[in-house]
């Protein structure tokens, strides 16, 4: 059997890039005056313990467009403005890169002022996806009982109604529990439709928590391009405000997107469908004790599922490793801790936000999936080199048009696992696939 050249590399470092062009901060330039209208947003209290306090109130004050808003420290102590506004910038969920930021304080009172960016529109970097997507080995193809007229989505259980029109203002509604009014033909009402349209065809009412949020996930990983062709684009502040792909506009209307714009969609989707998942925003591990307004850092997500909160990052949900192969679905940071996604996330990020909500569980993925081959069911954690044969056997069963694998490797194999997989696959009869990537204990391949 003639066997094409095989490269395995350690690529880690791929997701550094990711970073790279991650989390700039951005939001959306909002129309909104003073006037709240006939559904506000609740306002919380101004008295604030905690930083998480004072960004919930810079955010709310963001939402109804104000210049400015007042809060009085009470049981909360402020040594260094600067230190605090940099908090902050990376707290609060819709201060990002437009308002700018600015802050005064006085004893006990802190005022934080806002400075808008005006923009007209948002600008794609690209047309079109930027990469094939190819499928897992392991993805469950969701049982879908939902009709295309279904309307009944937990979301619309919420009692406390917010009015909504911008994107910005559909997301962090979701986020915080309350169910968005969309003003006809605005933005937001095209956005939810469209989450409507994609959770009809992926989710099903009889789903647990679990299996909507691994669904969503899949969905995202086979779907949402990571919008590579804006990182020179968005090298500012300034500059990254005028593009979609850090808005959900990009992640939902042209599956493009960095991790702003995927983060916000997630939130979005698992919302709709009554699960309690916020966004989370942080610097560098780097900066994390001086942290930069400006500077880059990442946007993912926490998720409480069946009371236990994880971490779940899906800007990693796949990987582009080689431009010249599909993009491979990685399960890596699905439903982590959050030390475990903080330091192994693109050489460290970390976060401010909700630090009383303790996210130390790992559901380990790879242990609670399965694939079953001669009447026999294995999990995608590979013990032996006879267990390696037989998912590669169960892999080239499948008949998608673009194939990868993510699988944990957890046996010895000498001085080379290529040993192992060429054996695999010689005993599958299959050529070995060119793009062979190990990371760790992770083994990827693009296997067609």
């Amino acid at each position: 059997m003639v066997m094409k050249q095989t490269r395995m590399v350690a690529f880690f470092s791929i997701l550094a890039f990711l970073l790279a062009g991650c989390h700039t901060g951005v939001s959306s330039s909002s129309s909104s005056s003073v006037d709240l209208g006939a559904n506000p947003l609740p306002e919380p209290s101004s008295h604030v313990s905690s930083l998480q306090d004072i960004c919930d109130y810079v955010d709310y004050g963001i939402f109804n467009h104000f210049d400015h808003v007042d809060v009085v420290l009470d049981g909360y102590t402020i040594s260094d403005l600067d230190l605090e506004l940099g908090k902050i910038y990376w707290t609060a969920q819709l201060v990002d890169i437009n308002p700018e930021i600015s802050g005064e304080l006085h004893g006990n009172n802190l005022t934080v002022s806002f400075a808008y960016r005006d923009i007209d529109h948002l600008i794609s970097a690209a047309d079109e996806p930027y990469y094939v997507h190819a499928t897992d080995a392991a993805y469950v193809v969701p049982t879908v009982t939902r009709d295309e007229d279904f309307e009944a989505f937990p979301y619309t259980q919420l009692t406390t109604v917010v009015d909504v029109e911008t994107s910005e203002e559909l997301w962090y509604v979701l986020d915080q529990g309350y169910l968005p009014l969309p003003k006809a033909g605005s933005p937001a009402e095209g956005m939810l439709e469209k989450g409507k349209t994609i959770l009809r065809s992926i989710i099903s009412d009889s789903m647990t928590e679990m299996e909507k949020t691994r669904a969503i996930y899949d969905w995202m990983a086979l779907n949402i391009s990571y919008d590579y062709e804006v990182i020179p684009l968005g090298y500012d502040d300034a500059h990254a405000a005028l593009y979609d792909a850090f808005y959900l506009d990009g992640a939902i209307n042209n599956y493009r997107a960095v991790c702003d714009g995927m983060s916000k969609l997630f939130v979005m989707l698992t919302r709709m469908e009554g699960l309690v998942c916020h966004r989370i925003l942080g610097p560098r591990i780097a900066e994390f004790d001086r942290p930069v307004i400006g500077s880059t850092g990442h946007a993912w997500n926490i998720i409480n599922i069946d009371g236990v909160w994880y971490t779940i990052d899906p800007t990693g949900s796949n990987l582009l490793v080689d431009e010249t192969a599909p993009a491979i679905v990685y399960h890596r940071f699905f439903l982590t801790s959050e030390s475990d996604h903080d330091w192994n996330y693109a050489n460290g990020v970390a976060s401010y936000c909700y630090d009383d909500i303790e996210r130390i569980t790992d559901y380990d993925y790879y242990a609670n999936t399965f694939f079953t081959l001669d009447e026999t069911t294995h999990d995608l954690v590979i013990d032996s080199g006879e267990e390696l044969n037989d998912f590669v056997r169960y892999a080239y069963s499948l008949t998608y048009d673009h194939l990868s694998v993510d699988v944990i490797i957890n046996f010895s194999y000498g001085a080379r696992l290529m040993d192992e997989i060429e054996t695999a696959f010689a005993a599958a009869d299959w050529e070995v696939p060119s793009n062979i990537y190990l990371n760790e204990d992770h083994l990827l391949m693009v296997v067609r």
